[in-house]
């Protein structure tokens, strides 16, 4: 017993030491951007003294505002429109047989498997060939397909866990289906949905492989935007961006774990 211990004792540290130092290793460069755009002059590590002109900039800077709303935009209409399909799909997947349910899920399932710049090179080229171009539609689309797998998976592991019984038992009672559903099964699922929904946000509001393929100097979202600024600058003001970003994230990311759990996407 003794030995056992002793010998998972030293196993267990240096696991813990090796986890420790990759989280350190991912939060590094985190904690570099945030220091340096306090920095008065140069993005320098460590920062030279602080200052908070950077944000003030960062907040009347015109092309980065306009990204910001853009992204916002394009992140609520993506989120609405793939948590809808998602809800449709998840119940006819979860409570309906059908031939080729297992090919249809891992479908609406593969943009987590194709790399995203390759989806966005296939949408680019669709969006020329139907004559949309690089447009809010084209992006907005392109987003909605990337994102649609998020609501899906918690939508899905809800409605595994409701009583499908209920509902028919309302329906047999003479009330509608519809409003069968919206009374009884969607009050059970609504947390996925919203869940989805705002993490498909985040996925959006964070994505550049496709949005680089569908967007112009003029008209770009804030990833794409800040992509753009460091070809011809590199100042403190990126870094501000960057950090307002981050901690934009981060928020919504509380607010998935606050509402649904990360553990959802694990099931």
């Amino acid at each position: 017993m003794y030995a056992d211990s002793g010998f998972r004792s030293p196993a267990r540290i240096a696991l813990a030491i090796f986890g420790l130092f990759w989280i350190a290793v991912m939060i590094a460069p985190i904690v570099v951007i945030v220091a340096s755009s306090f920095n008065p002059r140069h993005i320098v590590f460590p920062p030279e003294g602080f200052t908070l002109e950077w944000y003030k900039r960062a907040f009347a800077a015109d092309n980065f505002v306009r990204a910001f709303f853009l992204s916002i935009q394009i992140g609520v209409v993506a989120a609405a429109v793939s948590a809808g399909v998602a809800l449709c799909a998840a119940m006819a997947i979860v409570r309906y047989p059908f031939r080729g349910k297992g090919v249809v899920t891992q479908l609406l399932m593969s943009p987590l498997l194709i790399p995203t710049v390759v989806i966005g090179l296939a949408i680019y080229q669709a969006a020329i060939t139907i004559g949309i171009g690089r447009s809010f539609l084209a992006l907005t689309i392109g987003h909605i397909i990337i994102t649609l797998p998020f609501p899906l998976r918690t939508i899905m592991a809800n409605l595994q866990n409701t009583d499908p019984s209920l509902e028919e038992a309302a329906i047999m009672l003479g009330e509608h289906p519809v409003r069968a559903f919206f009374k009884i099964t969607f009050p059970q699922v609504r947390m996925g949905v919203a869940g989805g929904a705002l993490l498909s946000f985040i996925v959006s509001w964070n994505n550049y492989p496709l949005s680089i393929f569908l967007s112009t100097p003029e008209f770009a979202p804030l990833p794409v935007e800040i992509f753009f600024y460091l070809q011809w600058q590199f100042e403190p003001l990126i870094a501000a961006v960057s950090t307002i970003t981050i901690l934009f994230s981060i928020l919504l990311i509380f607010a998935v774990e606050r509402m649904i759990g990360l553990s959802a996407f694990t099931k």
